[in-house]
C-alpha cells in the first residue's frame, strides 16, 4: 500500500504541475494578446474595422478577460479544496473521526466547469483575436 499511496502522490504532483503550466501558459497568451490588440488597435485609429471585426474586437477583449478570471477562480478553488484537505487529514491523523479520503464532491464540479469554460473562452478570444487580423489585413489589400 505504500508504494501505490507513493506513487498516486507523484500521479497528483504531475497533474497539479500540469494544470499550472497550462495556466500560466494561458494567462501569458492572454495577457499578451490583449495587451498587443489594444495597443495596436488604439494607436493605429486609421485601421478600418468594418461592422463585424469591431464586434469581433470588442467580444474578444471580454472573453479574454473572462477566460483569465475564470481561471484565477479556478485555481483559486484548487487551493482551497487542497487546504481543506490537508486540514482534514491534519484532524484524522490527531486522531478526530473526520472524512479525509478526498472523495470529489461539489467542489471538484465548480473547479471542472470553470477550468473548461475559462480554457474554451480563451480559445474562443484567441480565435476572434485570429479574425480581426485576417479582416485588418484584408481591408488593408484593398
Amino acid at each position: 500500500m505504500g508504494e501505490e499511496l507513493k506513487t498516486f502522490n507523484e500521479h497528483q504532483a504531475d497533474v497539479r504541475n500540469r494544470a499550472n503550466s497550462l495556466a500560466r501558459a494561458v494567462f501569458l497568451l492572454s495577457g499578451g494578446t490583449l495587451s498587443l490588440s489594444i495597443t495596436v488597435f488604439l494607436s493605429h485609429r486609421d485601421l478600418f474595422f468594418d461592422f463585424s471585426a469591431l464586434l469581433a474586437l470588442k467580444l474578444s477583449w471580454w472573453v479574454l478577460f473572462l477566460s483569465s478570471s475564470l481561471l484565477v477562480v479556478t485555481l483559486t478553488l484548487i487551493i482551497v479544496r487542497d487546504y481543506r484537505l490537508g486540514e482534514r487529514w491534519r484532524l484524522a491523523l490527531g486522531g478526530v473521526n473526520v472524512d479525509a479520503s478526498g472523495i470529489p464532491g461539489r467542489l471538484e464540479s465548480w473547479i471542472w466547469g470553470l477550468g473548461i469554460s475559462g480554457l474554451s473562452l480563451f480559445i474562443v478570444g484567441f480565435l476572434l483575436q485570429a479574425h480581426v487580423a485576417t479582416s485588418v489585413l484584408d481591408a488593408a489589400m484593398k
